[in-house]
């Protein structure tokens, strides 16, 4: 949280947007190489409800947020508190815990992880990571334990979903409030997936009055077919990102001594 609260620019949406930024893509961008950005996408999380309330919670306020404006399954734009995993949809169980039983939670997770850290180090001679872990300092999913994600030759994914689909009022509605609460400027994106829609994303853009910045579908490679982008695609997607976010009146305005500084 310290590292988020601290944060320039913050990703929000589920794990498609964990597997479409790629860190050293945005480093050696001239545009961010001065930015703090912090990934808070939440692997299975679908709707925006959870990102919110952790939000207000820890009083999170960036100058820049860039939400990925998904409505697979659960569009961001809802109140849904659920973890979805492919067909499996579960309660957050975090949602309903105590304080207490939260830090103690945590404490339990600790002491888990650096029991695996000693094993590792006991087998190998070194520390190694076992399981998806997520980077404290910038938030970005340790993807490289995925052999599909660094993997070369995977194919290519394609849109396969009917581009006649549309946003609502009820997400509609649901977007104005949160954005009015976490305050700051805003820009739209869409990860490609091959259930994206650009169509409702577009719709939904309008409606807020903001600006999207969606990439092109075709072509961008992945782990898993269709879903979650591999290194090769999030470069790619990220290369599109950083070029055109910088052009959008929302980039200016939450930094207008960048653009001072550059002239």
């Amino acid at each position: 949280m310290a590292a988020a609260k601290s944060a320039d620019i913050i990703f929000l949406g589920p794990s498609f947007v964990s597997y479409a930024l790629d860190r050293r893509t945005l480093e050696a961008a001239p545009q961010f190489d001065q930015l703090k950005i912090y990934n808070m996408a939440f692997v299975g999380l679908r709707g925006g409800e959870f990102s919110r309330r952790v939000i207000n919670r820890w009083k999170i306020h960036p100058p820049l947020w860039v939400i990925n404006a998904d409505d697979q399954f659960v569009h961001f734009f809802s109140n849904d508190l659920n973890v979805t995993l492919g067909p499996q949809k579960m309660p957050i169980v975090a949602v309903e815990r105590s304080r207490l039983r939260g830090y103690l939670t945590v404490v339990g997770r600790n002491l888990h992880w650096r029991i695996e850290d000693l094993v590792a180090a006991f087998k190998s001679g070194q520390f190694t990571q076992t399981g998806l872990y997520r980077n404290i300092a910038n938030g970005d999913m340790g993807l490289d334990a995925n052999p599909s994600y660094v993997a070369q030759g995977n194919k290519p994914m394609l849109s396969a979903r009917d581009p006649n689909c549309h946003t609502t009022q009820a997400i509609i509605d649901y977007a104005r409030t949160l954005l009015k609460e976490i305050g700051g400027r805003v820009v739209l994106t869409l990860v490609p997936h091959s259930q994206s829609c650009v169509q409702q994303a577009d719709e939904l853009a309008k409606a807020l009055n903001l600006e999207l910045v969606a990439p092109p579908f075709d072509g961008m490679t992945t782990v898993d077919g269709g879903g979650h982008l591999d290194r090769n695609g999030a470069e790619r997607y990220t290369s599109f990102l950083v070029r055109e976010i910088v052009k959008t009146e929302a980039f200016k305005q939450a930094f207008p001594n960048w653009f001072s500084a550059t002239k």
